[in-house]
């Protein structure tokens, strides 16, 4: 038998080869399919991040000393003329004016989100005088017996005297109420009114005890109500104390009927100072 040996380089050479083809096979057999060979995921490459929770908005509150003071007038004028057979005349005018004001009142007062532009305070118990002056001539000598003037039975007892002048403010309650950003005063409402100082006064128009709070638009009076200036005053370093705040609400309301006119007027100051 005949045999025939390769040279020892020559089976080197050979040896590497197939070692080499072998290799390469079982790396391309390792490789992903043709399907999705190059495809790239990124959301297998980076995980997903996660949403950050929004901070919930807590209400602001705050300690403050808190007062109002304010001064509402009313001047009037009747001119009554008959429009029918048994009316009366009637001439007459008057005027009024009314100064309030509270004590420092301590409170803690608290707004909420979104916008904390709204907000109730504590009643204020308000203080003061209110003077009042008027003159009315009501005449019924023209009217005829039927019409009931003297009653039939002879002329009218005279009416009472007058009791104009001024009186101080007794058993009122004045509130403040913040709403959308306006804050607005009223009367503190109670099951019983307060009572007209005046018995025998004769008036028209806006007043006391009742308090003006629309003006001749038929808008409610108020003023801005800013948190950012009511939470956040300056701190003077020098006396330790926080800055005021002030906010200053007026309005006009005037009536003209057949019978006469008046003009009611108000302004209002709210004083706030920052305890805690």
């Amino acid at each position: 038998m005949l045999s025939h040996r390769l040279p020892t380089g020559l089976t080197r050479i050979v040896l590497l080869s197939v070692s080499l083809f072998v290799t390469l096979a079982v790396a391309l057999t390792a490789l992903p399919s043709a399907a999705d060979a190059w495809i790239f995921r990124p959301d297998q490459a980076k995980p997903k991040k996660k949403k950050k929770k929004k901070k919930r908005k807590l209400p602001k509150s705050g300690v403050f000393k808190v007062k109002v003071a304010g001064v509402q007038t009313d001047e009037w004028v009747t001119h009554k003329t008959p429009h029918f057979e048994c009316d009366w005349f009637a001439d007459g005018h008057g005027a009024e004016r009314v100064r309030f004001k509270t004590p420092f009142q301590r409170m803690r007062l608290t707004t909420y989100p979104p916008k904390y532009d709204m907000a109730i305070f504590r009643p204020l118990p308000a203080k003061g005088k209110v003077t009042r002056r008027g003159v009315l001539d009501v005449r019924t000598d023209h009217l005829p017996d039927d019409c009931g003037g003297d009653g039939g039975d002879g002329p009218a007892p005279p009416p009472p005297a007058p009791d104009c002048g001024t009186k101080p403010i007794r058993d009122t309650r004045l509130s403040l109420f913040a709403l959308s950003g306006r804050l607005r005063l009223d009367r503190t409402s109670t099951r019983v009114s307060p009572k007209d100082p005046f018995v025998n006064c004769p008036w028209k128009g806006r007043v006391w005890p009742g308090l003006l709070t629309t003006n001749k638009h038929g808008k409610t009076i108020s003023t801005a109500f800013r948190p950012n200036l009511i939470f956040n005053p300056r701190f003077d370093r020098k006396t330790g104390k926080w800055s005021k705040v002030i906010m200053i609400g007026s309005g006009t309301q005037t009536r003209r009927d057949l019978d006469g006119s008046y003009k009611a007027t108000i302004e209002w100051t709210v004083t706030m100072k920052r305890l805690r």
